[in-house]
């Protein structure tokens, strides 16, 4: 899995400052693995990726809530599904947030949520109707 740890830009993921055993894999989606912390129960996803180009984030209630996609181990964007509160979107409206790299070379997350691109939703949008579906269960 991945942590906030520490991203080393020459050794990529030489040290951890969390233990990897905080995430536990909760289950599967096309081979997306669905991460769950315990002490973090609302959607948490790992800040950068060891094992995986993306994880699935879990809700409290136990819905799938989020995919966080990752490059070489950092996160580029993070589809979110529903929260209709978020900037005057439609409750169930899918939103892409991106990511940067901040001054101390961490991940910064965007305010805005955006619509999927078409490239996102080719690539992405068979997961993310498997998660819808998996929550209508």
């Amino acid at each position: 899995m991945g942590s906030r740890g520490t991203y080393w830009r020459t050794a990529r993921f030489a040290s951890y400052a969390e233990s990897d055993l905080l995430w536990k894999k909760v289950g599967e989606i096309g081979g997306v693995k669905i991460v769950r912390r315990p002490d973090k129960p609302n959607g948490s996803l790992p800040e950068f990726a060891k094992t995986s180009d993306a994880y699935i984030g879990v809700s409290s209630e136990g819905e799938l809530e989020s995919l966080r996609v990752y490059e070489k181990g950092f996160p580029v964007y993070e589809f979110n599904l529903g929260h209709y509160w978020h900037h005057g979107l439609p409750e169930g409206a899918i939103h892409v947030h991106e990511f940067t790299k901040g001054p101390d070379g961490n991940p910064v997350r965007s305010q805005e949520g955006k619509p999927p691109t078409a490239e996102q939703w080719e690539k992405w949008g068979g997961i993310i109707r498997k998660m819808k579906e998996r929550n209508k269960e």
